[in-house]
């Protein structure tokens, strides 16, 4: 096992849902590893909660991943700021309540297709050619629940 601190040294990362759960947990352990992390996240209380337990490696912006001109603003803010990316961690998801499949309305449906699929798409159009562009290759890392893999009474459409 490598010395805390060292193996992210000098790597910028986005994580997106790092307001809470894993998310939060993935930044804070990147900011232990020696990496500067910007948290996107539409949660703007939580994402300030674990941002300040590291200020100097943490930041924060409100991000809705659903959204390009989110994604282009969060990318050029970290380049900004820290003069390049290098890792992308698609974490942000959503549900709806438990229920039977035939009572999600089409709402739910997009709002969880959006979050969880388009999401992905719209980081890869965004963060891959600045990827490209540095010339010095990167990461994406997209995080998923086991309920993509084992559907469960009640949530099971996306």
């Amino acid at each position: 096992m490598s010395t805390s601190g060292s193996r992210l040294a000098g790597k910028v990362a986005i994580v997106t849902g790092g307001g809470s759960g894993f998310g939060a947990a993935i930044a804070v352990r990147y900011a232990q590893e020696g990496a500067k992390v910007v948290i996107g996240d539409i949660n703007t209380k939580g994402a300030e909660a674990v941002a300040s337990q590291n200020p100097s490696a943490i930041t924060y912006q409100k991000m809705d991943v659903t959204s390009l001109s989110d994604w282009q603003s969060i990318i050029s803010s970290a380049v900004q700021t820290h003069g390049h990316v290098d890792i992308l961690v698609n974490n942000a998801g959503t549900t709806y309540r438990n229920k039977p499949s035939e009572e999600v309305t089409i709402e739910e449906f997009q709002r969880v297709f959006d979050v969880n699929v388009k999401s992905i798409f719209l980081a890869s159009q965004t963060f891959i050619p600045k990827l490209i562009d540095q010339g010095k290759g990167g990461s994406i890392i997209n995080v998923s629940s086991t309920g993509a893999q084992r559907p469960r009474p009640g949530i099971s459409v996306v």
